[in-house]
């Protein structure tokens, strides 16, 4: 019951990072978005250059966060799902210590109620790029 819509930038950029814990980072996130979204919704995954970062942009309709867990939810061993089902609250802590080691950063926009956006961003390693095709 959930519908994924992909958004990538047409320059296709890179990043310079680990692609073990890149991919460890993502499939985390785009995990969670399908926990938080039990009952379906809309998933988007996208990709942008913007202020000399590659924007690696994960999407949710579901659950949000609630106010009083946001600032919580990097830390080890902390687990709110949204499914109701107990995690072992490692996987953001764990992506973030490994985007960080990394260069990069996530930050995270919550609703409760209304869905997450979690943003992994990393320098731009070839900003000309984007000049010449954007």
């Amino acid at each position: 019951k959930i519908t994924i819509e992909e958004q990538m930038d047409p320059t296709g950029p890179r990043v310079l990072a680990s692609e073990s814990d890149l991919r460890m980072a993502v499939l985390n996130l785009i995990q969670n978005a399908f926990h938080a979204m039990s009952g379906g919704g809309l998933l988007t995954l996208a990709t942008e250059r913007r202020d000399g970062k590659v924007h690696i942009v994960i999407s949710d309709t579901g659950a949000g966060i609630a106010p009083q867990d946001l600032s919580h939810i990097f830390q080890p061993f902390f687990s709110r799902r949204a499914d109701g089902k107990h995690g072992t609250g490692l996987g953001l802590s764990i992506s973030k210590a490994n985007v960080e080691r990394d260069g990069g950063e996530i930050s995270v926009h919550s609703e409760f109620g209304k869905g997450s956006t979690f943003v992994v961003s990393y320098p731009d390693p070839e900003p000309e790029t984007a000049t010449a095709n954007g």
